[in-house]
């Protein structure tokens, strides 16, 4: 039996032992780890209740662009973060490992503060808004291997005091618009940052991919916008039309003419009228004098468009999960049973593919 020179444990096979003991220490950071591999978790899992081209830089652009300008993509990603991150999560014991209270709570002190700057909630509806614009999101893992063997002999052996040790590693969110995947018939080999031509490498180690499933996606995710390409340019020019109608020449609700009056006595009816019908949109309007009141019609296009609208609205929300009762429109007499579908169907798997992502690039280590 051997030992480990760097953290102390006894009982390994031979040279053989020590030197996987000590690839397995380092893991998270190890940079001669080219391609991703499969996992299972040791302690704990945290969780909550062929060839393909990267996406381009315009089209993240363009889906930057979409959540920006569309009012209801913005209200359906939204509400899909906050209530995947309301809910909160946790650190699950695993139920065959026999785990130190102090191991798990020193974890759980650690996603307090995965940096000097966020709490891992912050982070996740980081990753959810990156996830459900452009499909993927990013995490960087950045560890000091040197000091990790010490570090987790101390945490499995429930020594480890977060008020007077520094945890060797750290969390920091990525702009997935930067990122692109490098890879071979293997698997993934690598991740580089490209932000205004200069470039950072990354193993795959190194790095956390979240990404949305899709048909004919293996290495990349597929945005919810994707699908919505052309009913979000619609809608920005509709939003534009509606704009420029009411701006320059929107039609009026009614034709009021005063007869041959100076442009005083116009003035002065036109003030009095507001006054007396302002926040009573359905009040008569009684006047002396030679009055003529001549209501203009809506126009059946203007009630087309409108329509036609509303209709790209339904498709927003039918992509993204998201039932518009949520937002109080249409039928909201049931509205608990569409929140609870809500909740199963759009909520929970995005909350279940983080916390999986977390588990297998940070918890199996531990």
């Amino acid at each position: 039996m051997a030992k480990c020179n760097i953290c102390g444990k006894v009982g390994l096979k031979g040279s053989k032992g020590v030197h996987m003991h000590q690839v397995k220490a380092g893991e998270l950071g190890n940079n001669n780890n080219n391609v991703q591999k499969t996992y299972a978790p040791d302690l704990a899992t945290f969780s909550s209740q062929t060839s393909q081209r990267r996406p381009s830089k315009t089209t993240d652009e363009t889906y930057e662009r979409f959540y920006q300008l569309v009012e209801w993509a913005r209200a359906a990603v939204d509400v899909i973060q906050r209530a995947a991150v309301s809910s909160g999560y946790r650190i699950a014991r695993k139920k065959d490992k026999r785990v130190k209270k102090r191991t798990l709570e020193a974890i759980e002190e650690f996603f307090e503060a995965p940096n000097s700057e966020d709490h891992i909630e912050d982070m996740i509806g980081d990753a959810i808004c990156d996830l459900e614009t452009f499909g993927n999101a990013y995490w960087e893992v950045r560890v000091d291997n040197s000091a990790m063997p010490k570090f987790l002999n101390d945490l499995r052996k429930g020594r480890f005091d977060s008020s007077k040790d520094t945890y060797p590693f750290e969390l920091y969110v990525i702009n997935a618009k930067t990122v692109t995947i490098e890879f071979d018939s293997r698997g993934i080999t690598g991740y580089v940052q490209n932000v205004s031509g200069n470039k950072v490498s990354f193993t795959p180690s190194q790095i956390i991919h979240f990404k949305l499933s899709g048909a004919g996606m293996d290495v990349y995710g597929l945005s919810p916008m994707k699908s919505l390409q052309n009913a979000m340019a619609s809608d920005i020019l509709g939003s534009n039309y509606n704009s420029k109608f009411f701006e320059n020449d929107a039609t009026p609700r009614l034709h009021i003419d005063l007869g041959n009056v100076t442009p005083e006595q116009v003035q002065a009816f036109a003030t009095r009228v507001e006054a007396k019908l302002k926040g009573e949109p359905h009040k008569n309007l009684v006047t002396s004098g030679n009055v003529t009141v001549n209501p203009i019609g809506v126009n059946n296009k203007d009630m087309e468009f409108q329509t036609y609208l509303d209709k790209l609205m339904q498709r927003i929300f039918a992509v993204y999960g998201v039932p518009a009762a949520i937002f109080g429109i249409g039928d909201i007499r049931e509205m608990e049973e569409q929140v609870t579908l809500f909740t199963s169907l759009t909520v929970k798997p995005i909350q279940n593919l983080v916390a999986r992502r977390i588990t297998r690039k940070v918890l199996r280590v531990l």
